[in-house]
């Protein structure tokens, strides 16, 4: 039950992701993440207590789709940690961190961060390329919780500091057609600028 639940979870968020990349509005947040891990440290898991264990994580890759199942655990040093047990964790320039049972990537770190999850499916019954599109996610600052992105969590994150709202009120002045074409550049300058501060 706990499985179809989860599944139908996923099938809602891609449909309502695909149906937003049809008609434009989808937001594109960018930024690299071998610039949002740790720099400090190579590879570790963050217990949910707050404990950082270093070693190697088993595997060559973690993407956001490896631990979706949430029986499989991750492994370091010949030792299991089981998907409930962790919150976080690096390996190979990424960060992730768990958010509604899966990891999300960190591509932004800073006042901050952001965090992106990648879906992929058919682009229809027809047949057709494969679409892939992400669902975006804020933390402000490295204790707060992740939060779905919005605009309206965007702008409360950056109240405090007149240069990003100025730049978000720039952003609220484009038509549907600017909002398409250069939306994207204005949201991630609105975060550069709040992460500059």
């Amino acid at each position: 039950m706990k499985k179809i639940k989860i599944l139908i979870a996923v099938l809602v968020t891609c449909i309502s992701i695909v149906g937003c990349v049809v008609n434009g509005t989808q937001v594109f947040l960018s930024g690299n993440p071998k610039d949002a891990v740790f720099a400090d440290k190579e590879s570790f898991i963050e217990l949910n207590d707050g404990t950082i264990v270093e070693g190697k994580i088993k595997g060559d890759r973690i993407s956001s789709y490896a631990v979706i199942n949430r029986k499989r655990a991750a492994e370091m040093d010949n030792k299991s940690y089981p998907f409930d047990s962790y919150s976080a964790l690096q390996q190979n320039g990424k960060y992730f961190r768990k958010f509604k049972n899966r990891l999300v990537e960190r591509i932004v770190k800073g006042n901050i961060n952001v965090y992106r999850q990648e879906f992929t499916g058919g682009a229809g019954v027809t047949g057709g390329s494969t679409v892939t599109s992400y669902g975006f996610y804020l933390q402000k600052g490295l204790k707060e919780a992740l939060v779905d992105f919005d605009l309206k969590t965007l702008r409360n994150m950056v109240s405090d500091y007149a240069p990003a709202i100025s730049l978000m009120d720039e952003y609220a002045t484009l038509d549907k057609k600017q909002k398409r074409k250069e939306g994207d550049y204005y949201l991630n300058r609105v975060i550069a600028k709040y992460n500059d501060k």
